[in-house]
């Protein structure tokens, strides 16, 4: 009956959604999921893996789409368990951070996909994992302080997560794995995460900060000819962005300029090679709403 059941569901999805066809329709959208969690309650790991991935690529603003991240990995997790293959995990993570920012509405998706990362990069097949919560929880700590997901939800993982490492350490202890329980977080930018997660600021809806954060901005040398460099300081670690502006206040396409800068003194090279001679104005932008304009003269 279930094979009948999940046949069924292949001949609809099949009917419904060509392949390669760009999802546009809700109802499409529901029987990929729904076929690719069926899938994954039938212990067909790969399909399941494989249509939940295709489902959150095509219709990532759908309701709840951040769900397909927990069928993701635990069909992830029972390949990895049959084939042991560390390359999968790689993989793996890389689809994840292209697709963080498919969806940039629902906080949850963003959360979930993050989370989801987080647990990427500790080692699946370590004896002691008791050592390796540290680096996921890095990742919960930092969603449950900067991100809109369900925050008493998040910091309750935080807690459980806690006391599960503790009970494994004693475990691992009583087992002859003797070490020091070691709870230190890592970094963000120790994980590889920071330049990655900090994009997040640009599209969540935060308040201003009361205090101002940049120190001043300028660029030199100005006027210029071929290139000059932006100069600017910030009182608090924040995400800025670089954008360019004409006279006309026509956004002006450059590389994307846009990065996690501590607390100090910076300076952003800015080519202004193939641009023609004129006024432009580059514009540093805080993930917190806060703009310095910086008024540039090409010869």
């Amino acid at each position: 009956m279930k094979t009948i059941i999940v046949l069924m569901l292949a001949c609809v999805i099949s009917a419904g959604v060509a392949k390669g066809q760009v999802m546009d329709s809700v109802e499409d959208c529901a029987r990929m999921y729904n076929y690719g969690s069926s899938l994954d309650q039938f212990q067909q790991w790969q399909k399941a893996y494989d249509t939940i991935k295709t489902f959150i690529e095509r219709c990532p603003n759908t309701y709840q789409a951040w769900r397909g991240f927990g069928i993701t990995s635990d069909a992830i997790n029972n390949i990895f368990a049959s084939t042991h293959d560390t390359l999968l995990w790689t993989n793996y993570r890389a689809w994840l951070e292209s697709v963080l920012y498919l969806n940039t509405v629902d906080p949850e998706y963003f959360c979930q996909c993050a989370r989801t990362i987080g647990t990427t990069l500790s080692a699946p097949d370590s004896a002691l994992r008791s050592k390796n919560v540290n680096i996921p929880l890095a990742v919960i700590r930092w969603l449950a302080l900067n991100a809109g997901c369900d925050t008493p939800g998040v910091w309750q993982e935080y807690d459980a997560a806690r006391k599960s490492q503790y009970r494994q350490w004693r475990a691992d202890s009583a087992l002859g794995y003797h070490y020091n329980l070691d709870t230190t977080l890592p970094s963000l930018h120790d994980l590889g995460l920071d330049t990655l997660f900090a994009r997040h600021f640009l599209y969540a809806s935060v308040e201003k900060r009361p205090q101002t954060l940049f120190n001043g901005a300028s660029a030199s040398p100005n006027p210029t000819t071929e290139s000059c460099v932006i100069n600017f300081g910030l009182s608090n670690e924040a995400y800025v962005k670089l954008e360019l502006y004409n006279t006309l206040g026509e956004k002006v396409e450059i590389p994307p300029l846009e990065n996690l800068f501590q607390v100090g003194n910076h300076a952003i090279p800015l080519s202004l090679h193939s641009l023609a001679s004129g006024t432009y104005y580059a514009r540093l932008v805080t993930a917190y709403g806060e703009a310095q304009t910086v008024k540039i003269v090409k010869q």
